[in-house]
């Protein structure tokens, strides 16, 4: 008889197995399952390497909240969040983290600024994607949450949820997709 901690554990297993399932087929359905594959082979060996000397100093200097320092794609998200993106909207991509949602984000948005804290990981993705950037997205290495929000946003995409969501009132006027752990939430602009 399996105990009820075994049974959550092949439960989120599963729950991951379909999460993974639906990100490659969102890549694929978009014609990007070979940046997809690149970023994350290039993330599974920033995973295997030694955290970086200076990292957790960083995170501090910069009143970092948890692990926001470090970035996990959270592919469970993904498909709804993609989902709930109007087409031809401008969106603000928070903790872009390896831009891959950011780039999937970009074949249905007009303009994607997707912004990311850490500049390492902000830079390996750039090395990675290389000249496959698409041309609607700009990437942009500061704190989402200190920064101007540009003026054409209009839809603010945050998937960080080990962060609490204290959103900027610059953020207010615009619709906001964002991640918590009991699921995605909108919320609507306020006038």
């Amino acid at each position: 008889m399996m105990s009820d901690i075994a049974k959550q554990i092949q439960d989120l297993g599963r729950g991951y197995d379909v999460a993974l399932r639906e990100e490659v087929e969102l890549f694929a359905s978009l014609g990007l399952s070979d940046i997809r594959d690149r970023l994350e082979r290039d993330w599974e060996q920033a995973c295997e390497e030694d955290k970086e000397e200076g990292c957790l100093e960083f995170q501090a200097s910069r009143d970092m909240r948890g692990g926001e320092i470090f970035f996990v794609p959270d592919i469970r998200r993904y498909k709804r969040v993609f989902d709930l993106i109007p087409p031809g909207c401008a969106i603000l991509d928070v903790g872009a983290g390896d831009l891959r949602f950011s780039i999937a984000l970009a074949a249905r948005a007009h303009h994607v600024y997707a912004i990311e804290i850490n500049p390492t990981i902000l830079g390996r993705a750039l090395s990675v994607i290389g000249y496959d950037l698409p041309s609607n997205v700009t990437a942009i290495c500061g704190d989402a949450f200190a920064l101007p929000v540009p003026a054409d946003v209009d839809t603010v995409v945050c998937i960080m949820i080990h962060r609490c969501h204290d959103f900027p009132d610059a953020w207010s006027t615009r619709r906001i997709v964002h991640a918590e752990h009991d699921g995605v939430h909108v919320m609507e602009p306020q006038p």
